[in-house]
């Protein structure tokens, strides 16, 4: 069994006398603790480069072994109050541990390429999670205060926000990490047992080009044919956690500076020299009011492009639907699970299926999912499974590959990143105006039949089992995981599969 600090008692402690006077001439800001196994517990910037080094070199000569283990700020106040008689008088640390304990989750974040950090406080115990390339994998375990108090600190780094551990709270913050500047938006809601914390992670200087971001070469040029419509909506859509703002920044990005461009969003992730960017609080008292007073604003200002960072609800949805009844090309997000998926919703959300069927109303859907790619080092050529091998075999050949759990040095349990699976829906191109019929009479299966037949200039739309079964293939993805996302592939999706994966 792993031992862990909060164990690490007086007889477990290291008696060596060159390892005890080393830790006494350091003094307590070395904020370190040496277990009898050579296991070093060292709060997470309490050691430095130089000291760590020749503490972990002192252990291994002494002890036969030493190994490094970063414990947070709280872990060690707390390891330090139930030993306090033993040790003595204590210094008491100016900063307070769980605030150092936010530092050290969210460095830790970083550091691990979690997209999101999570905080499920229980009646007994608080768990912290990190997602890192779409899985959630266990950080670290407190004590129900110590979870309670870690909320608390994060919540105190917003503006303006307070902890609510009785119902729905929101926090946006700033945090620097390695030189670099993060943005944390975090949502606390309560739970029976206590409170759900999800805190996303977001580099605001990352823009990920589209030709990079894992969409084929014919659906990056449909999307920019989409973007050169003179006006019209173009939907990102997707499921939670499937790249809608990664690639909402990348169309930003991509507009010419000879454009007006405004970007109105709750809250701004990505700030862009081009780009006028206006924060409104989506909730709250008088948010519908100040929509609305901005929205009018924004028809003086005379946008080309407007930019609205999701629709989520009747009123956002009423904003995208006016701007794009003016002509205006209007960019946003939306949460679906296909491209037709996202047409009823917007009909549920007060904009009429006639109208969304009018030829320049809407000019292109895009639907999109993020999927593992599998580690090029130690990814696996056979399913453990001879049934399920044999299945993918089938369907995709000899160059499927699967995700090694055990993992290696070059990836994460197995993952080496994320890669987008998506479909393309370029409205605007169908010179027939046959898709747009079927859009305003509500015939919605087949407009489905009809795009992949006859969509993008008739050449046909791959579906995302397509895009998926392309990449299937090529080994890059595995299929099991793939099908866990966007559902079973069958023998249409191989044979109509994406081939152009350069």
């Amino acid at each position: 069994m792993t031992l862990r600090l909060q164990d690490v008692r007086a007889s477990d402690q290291c008696t060596d006398r060159a390892v005890r006077e080393f830790l006494r001439v350091q003094g307590d800001r070395l904020e370190c603790v040496v277990a009898a196994d050579g296991t070093v517990f060292a709060v997470r910037g309490g050691l430095s480069r130089r000291v760590g080094r020749a503490l972990l070199s002192l252990v291994r000569g002494s002890l036969g072994a030493a190994r490094l283990v970063e414990v947070t700020p709280l872990d060690f106040a707390q390891w330090r109050e139930a030993n306090r008689p033993r040790l003595g008088a204590v210094p008491v640390t100016t900063r307070n541990p769980a605030n150092r304990t936010v530092e050290f989750v969210f460095g830790r974040a970083v550091e691990e390429h979690a997209s999101d950090v999570y905080l499920d406080v229980r009646r007994e115990r608080a768990m912290l999670a990190f997602r890192t390339y779409g899985f959630r994998r266990p950080f670290d375990e407190l004590s129900r205060n110590d979870g309670l108090a870690l909320a608390r600190s994060i919540w105190a780094l917003g503006t303006n926000a307070q902890f609510d551990e009785s119902g729905v709270c929101d926090v946006a913050f700033d945090f620097e990490h390695g030189g670099r500047q993060y943005r944390i938006r975090g949502n606390s809601m309560k739970e029976v047992r206590g409170n759900s914390v999800v805190c996303r992670v977001r580099d605001p200087s990352f823009v990920l080009p589209l030709e990079e971001s894992g969409y084929s070469p014919v659906q990056v040029r449909q999307i920019s044919r989409m973007c050169r419509a003179p006006g019209g909506l173009i939907l990102i859509t997707g499921e939670t956690n499937s790249g809608k703002s990664t690639t909402l920044a990348s169309l930003m990005a991509a507009m010419p500076a000879t454009q007006k461009v405004i970007e109105v969003a709750d809250p701004v992730e990505v700030v862009m020299d081009h780009v006028s960017h206006v924060e409104i609080e989506h909730y709250g008292e008088g948010a519908e009011q100040r929509l609305i007073q901005n929205l009018a604003a924004l028809v003086r200002q005379n946008p080309d492009t407007l930019v609205l960072g999701e629709i989520r609800d009747a009123p956002s949805a009423t904003a995208a639907k006016d701007m794009a009844i003016q002509g205006k090309r209007v960019l946003t997000t939306l949460h679906s699970q296909s491209c037709v998926a996202a047409l009823p919703r917007l009909a549920n959300l007060g904009v009429p299926m006639p109208l969304l069927g009018a030829r320049a109303f809407l000019a292109g859907i895009v639907n999109q999912n993020l999927v593992p790619v599998v580690c090029g080092s130690c990814g696996l050529t056979s399913h453990a499974d001879p049934v399920v091998d044999a299945r993918y075999r089938t369907l995709f050949g000899h160059g499927v590959r699967f995700v090694n759990a055990h993992g290696c040095g070059e990836c994460r349990s197995g993952v080496a990143g994320q890669t987008l699976v998506a479909e393309v829906y370029p409205l605007c191109l169908d010179r027939t105006g046959t898709a747009h019929d079927l859009i305003g009479e509500g015939r919605l299966a087949e407009l489905e039949r009809y795009m992949r037949r006859n969509g993008a200039d008739c050449n046909g739309c791959m579906t995302k089992h397509q895009h998926a079964a392309g990449k299937a293939a090529a080994g890059e993805i595995d299929p099991e995981h793939a099908e866990r996302i966007i559902g079973e592939f069958n023998g249409e999706d191989v044979e109509g599969r994406c081939v152009e994966m350069a």
